[in-house]
């Protein structure tokens, strides 16, 4: 078998149904989108992803209803109980080892038609991201390689986390989405996005992020610095900035967009570790030395006080931005804690029993707002 795309990620099985198709000659599409009447918003995605990638080759693609009389071959999408003719498709399906069935997805051709079918609408989504890599131009005509595709994940969440770190402020919504569709072009499905963090051991000073606003707190913001040597004024300037995720507040915007992707936008706010800004703009609630100094990283765990605080900042985080996304997953960090509080009472237990017991308390409360998946590192 040779002149074979190479498709990534590589699916679990390929089949070789016969030579390429031509799609379109001279910019005119031979075939339609078909899209069942009866689909989700990610389907539809799904339909326009294959329309755009057409769309950048120079080819109109139309994307019709299947319950109306196609005129042209088509490109039929839907999940399995709104298809006809896919039951066969699910047969050879069962035959196989699958994980994570109902993200499995199948491409097949049938009497002229290319089948794109899921068991649920993510399927169907990853199945458009895998027909667009079957696609191949030569100058004035596009061919569809026949090749199909029976696939399905190995691991259930597949994703990356993303720091807040140096130049991470700078990234504005455009450039969160571009992350969130190469991710979706690799059929991943979960980005966890770091909204607060600090570092004190590489710098002299601390260097800190917190990428929302938290309301009734204006203290809790990080201003940043970004010095930088202007070609185009041939000096050294120094740029001054909020994060602009903080500014303006597009967290839930980049949520919604991650969705109409299948991407799970999730949190990570660290409540331990890397704490350098609200231990310092509220002392109190500091780690203390034995001579009772609040340390520059980290909280006194015996002090009801910063479990009112923390409580009050992650309660806010949910109610804005995950319970209207019916998102039930945090992740809370705590990793890398380099100091303990050594106050009176926090000497009386060991730094493991600290660190236990805070990660306790921390994960009731949020289960208790109904967060069901809670990620330490």
């Amino acid at each position: 078998m040779t002149d074979v795309p190479q498709l990534f990620p590589q699916p679990q099985r390929v089949f070789y149904r016969g030579k390429k198709i031509l799609f379109s000659k001279n910019g005119k599409s031979l075939f339609s989108i078909g899209l069942s009447p009866i689909h989700s918003s990610l389907e539809e995605e799904g339909a326009k992803l294959i329309q755009k990638k057409l769309y950048n080759m120079g080819v109109h693609i139309n994307i019709i209803d299947t319950s109306k009389t196609l005129s042209t071959p088509a490109i039929l999408m839907g999940v399995q109980q709104n298809l006809n003719k896919t039951s066969t498709f699910f047969s050879r399906l069962n035959e196989y080892p699958v994980n994570n069935f109902s993200q499995s997805y199948i491409i097949e051709f049938e009497e002229n038609n290319v089948y794109l079918v899921g068991v649920k609408p993510e399927g169907v989504y990853y199945a458009s991201q895998s027909f667009i890599q079957l696609l191949e131009q030569e100058r004035d005509q596009i061919f569809l390689n026949q090749i199909a595709i029976y696939d399905w994940p190995d691991y259930p969440l597949r994703g990356i986390f993303e720091e807040c770190y140096i130049g991470s402020g700078l990234k504005d919504l455009e450039d969160w989405k571009v992350i969130i569709d190469y991710l979706a072009s690799l059929k991943m499905n979960i980005l966890i996005v770091a909204l607060y963090g600090c570092w004190r051991q590489q710098w002299p000073d601390p260097i800190e992020y917190l990428l929302v606003p938290i309301r009734n707190y204006p203290e809790l913001q990080t201003p940043q610095k970004y010095e930088f040597y202007s070609v185009k004024e041939k000096k050294r300037k120094l740029l001054t900035y909020l994060p602009r995720m903080f500014e303006k507040d597009f967290f839930p915007s980049l949520i919604e967009y991650g969705k109409r992707r299948n991407i799970l936008v999730a949190p990570m706010f660290n409540v331990l570790g890397h704490n350098t800004l609200i231990p310092r703009k509220f002392p109190e609630i500091a780690a203390k030395t034995a001579q009772g100094k609040p340390k520059i990283d980290g909280f006194c765990v015996s002090n009801p006080k910063t479990y009112d605080l923390i409580f009050r900042i992650l309660g806010q985080i949910i109610k804005r931005y995950l319970v209207p996304n019916q998102i039930d997953l945090f992740h809370i960090g705590m990793d890398e804690v380099m100091d303990f509080c050594e106050c009176p009472e926090c000497r009386k237990i060991s730094h493991a029993q600290q660190f236990t017991n805070h990660l306790i308390r921390i994960c009731k409360y949020l289960k208790n707002k109904g967060i069901k998946r809670i990620v330490v590192n």
